[in-house]
């Protein structure tokens, strides 16, 4: 990625402009701030399914459990290498 030397971002500023911009002001502004996203494999024996709903379970503990599931999935496979 090439470097930048801008000198900071207003994260407030990119946060209320970030739906209405393009994806070339989106990768910009982000390639500001990071350096880059590694996405490793999982770890041994953890499952990256989504899990099923189970049998009498109701529709928002299902969704919740699903967050859940994702969030330890996407904490243990991604990892941000943040520009100094």
């Amino acid at each position: 990625m090439p470097e930048h030397s801008a000198p900071g971002i207003d994260v407030t500023t990119v946060a209320a402009e970030w739906a209405g911009r393009t994806p070339m002001w989106q990768y910009q502004a982000t390639s500001l701030i990071l350096e880059a996203v590694l996405v490793h494999a999982l770890p041994d024996g953890m499952n990256g399914a989504t899990p099923a709903k189970r049998r009498n379970e109701a529709i928002d503990a299902f969704h919740a459990r699903r967050a859940a599931h994702r969030a330890e999935v996407l904490a243990r496979r991604v990892e941000f290498i943040w520009r100094a």
